[in-house]
């Protein structure tokens, strides 16, 4: 700055209020700058509260869900081995039915016996026919296998080919 007692010329006045004027805007844009990164970090704070709220929320629950289901898994098998003993006296009075009709239609022990043991034998036969196929139905080979590819650095590299549609898959088998 000058002395006030000096004369100043229009250009020097001219080119301090320029220089002043410019120094306010730079302060100003620094204020604004500085505002603006307080707030973003001020929302910064206030979104990673808003996730460890979330997250124990979601711990809470998971806890919750995980109870009800070893609680439903305890009922659900204890129903299970009410169910199969229901079943197996049903069977039992089914067969025992069957082989009175069978010991009057042919008065004959040795014939009713080997025709329900017969039937028995085609009984378990069926179950373990069943049983086979409901087993080879458990199981994530397809999400397995989605996973792989999604996770395989070569899906990267390929060109855009269009995977086979599920229905395209079926036609083929």
């Amino acid at each position: 700055m000058q002395d006030p007692h000096i004369q100043q010329t229009p250009e020097q006045h001219c080119s301090e209020t320029e220089n002043t004027a410019s120094n306010t805007k730079a302060a100003g844009l620094l204020d604004n700058t500085l505002d603006d990164i307080a707030e973003i970090a001020a929302l910064a704070s206030s979104v990673a509260q808003q996730y460890k709220v979330q997250t124990d929320l979601v711990k809470q629950q998971a806890k919750a869900e995980w109870a009800l289901s070893v609680r439903s898994l305890t009922i659900a098998a204890a129903i299970l081995v009410c169910f199969g003993a229901g079943v197996v006296m049903l069977w039992g009075s089914v067969l025992t039915l069957i082989g009175v009709v069978l010991f009057q239609l042919f008065n004959s022990l040795i014939a009713s016996v080997v025709i329900l043991l017969v039937l028995q034998i085609l009984a378990l036969i069926w179950c373990w026919r069943s049983m086979r196929y409901l087993l080879k139905q458990v199981g994530l080979k397809r999400t397995l296998l989605q996973i792989s590819q999604f996770f395989s650095p070569s899906r990267f590299t390929k060109s855009a080919e269009q995977p086979e549609s599920s229905n395209q898959r079926q036609a083929a088998k």
